[in-house]
């Protein structure tokens, strides 16, 4: 899957406000880049006393660490106000174990991967949640963020899975 465009994001938003279950299901995946398995996991508990949420990925083992309550790493500094956008799309399901859950219940892999699909395709797109996951990791290269920056966020097991986000960049900018 490809990475999801700025005026995919864009249409998606628009078609879907905040305080729709779409939206937050799209802004949690969207920010975190956290896959699906891991997506429906997430919640208050994975937030530390230094304001990091930080979740083990069931796919490599490795832990990841997203800013939340903590100040924003310097090339993510323009972020704040889409920070902010996410915990507002959070606060419709706010007051669960996980940030999605659906009727009390944990939100299925399936169903929040077919969730972010279907709600892209209303709103006239064709993305998945791994092409968001990897726009997040695009955008922290674009904006100056290191390997290792990309490997913390995105919770990458090697150096070199890592690189090719920063390389891509690079050659973008060149």
């Amino acid at each position: 899957p490809s990475s999801t465009t700025a005026a995919e994001i864009s249409a998606y938003r628009e078609r879907w406000p905040i305080g729709s279950t779409a939206r937050a299901a799209f802004e949690l995946v969207f920010w975190t880049a956290a896959r699906t398995i891991d997506a429906v996991t997430l919640g208050p508990r994975n937030i530390d006393h230094d304001g990091i949420l930080i979740y083990r990925q069931s796919k490599v083992g490795k832990p990841a660490h997203v800013p939340w309550n903590s100040a924003l790493p310097a090339f993510a500094r323009g972020w704040s106000a889409e920070l902010q956008q996410v915990k507002d799309a959070l606060r419709v399901t706010a007051g669960g174990f996980t940030f999605l859950e659906a009727n009390g219940k944990v939100r299925s892999v399936k169903g929040l991967g077919n969730l972010i699909a279907d709600s892209a395709r209303t709103a006239g797109i064709s993305k998945s949640a791994h092409g968001l996951r990897k726009s997040r990791l695009t955008a922290i290269a674009e904006a100056g963020g290191t390997a290792h920056a990309i490997m913390a966020w995105g919770g990458h097991q090697t150096l070199q899975e890592a690189e090719r986000y920063t390389r891509a960049a690079q050659l973008k900018k060149l």
